[in-house]
């Protein structure tokens, strides 16, 4: 009787369509011979930096908007919340000052920015949505100029150079 010879195992990641439209690595894992892929691409923002559609200090100025944006706590939360904790003291958070300022930050940034950009600037950076899924731009126009400009206005009103 002939052996046969086994063939190492082929993992799928998914179709090359798939692929083209993220920024993938492979990674080992503990397990020897098998790999998994990691989606480098966490957010709109980072995607849109790591395909040089934005210049770096565009990026800066999109990162801290997001920052502050989570901080002050404003998007949606998808966390569950415990409400079996008895709090003793009065307060909402322990950090409530923080997400105070936070929120003061994002406001006047988005007032400084102006209408409807910073809509736009929400919808990208604070929900982390395609610029081109932005429900005021027609199904023609790209929404990239926009972002830039908005991105632009931002990186004025954080004075970054």
């Amino acid at each position: 009787m002939a052996r046969r010879h086994k063939r190492p195992a082929v993992m799928d990641h998914g179709t090359p369509e798939l692929q083209q439209h993220g920024d993938f690595e492979e990674q080992a894992t503990d397990i020897a011979g098998v790999t998994h892929i990691r989606n480098l691409a966490s957010d709109q923002l980072q995607t849109y930096f790591r395909r040089k559609r934005i210049t770096d200090l565009q990026y800066d100025a999109g990162d801290r908007f997001a920052e502050d944006f989570y901080r002050a706590g404003i998007g949606p939360n998808y966390g569950v919340t415990d409400l079996t904790k008895v709090r003793v003291d009065q307060s909402e958070r322990p950090d409530a000052d923080g997400v105070h300022y936070a929120r003061e930050r994002v406001y006047r940034a988005l007032q400084y920015v102006g209408q409807p950009l910073s809509r736009l600037l929400v919808h990208v950076c604070g929900h982390g949505n395609d610029a081109g899924s932005w429900k005021v731009l027609s199904k023609q126009r790209d929404g990239m100029p926009m972002l830039r400009l908005a991105l632009n206005a931002l990186a004025s009103h954080y004075r970054l150079t």
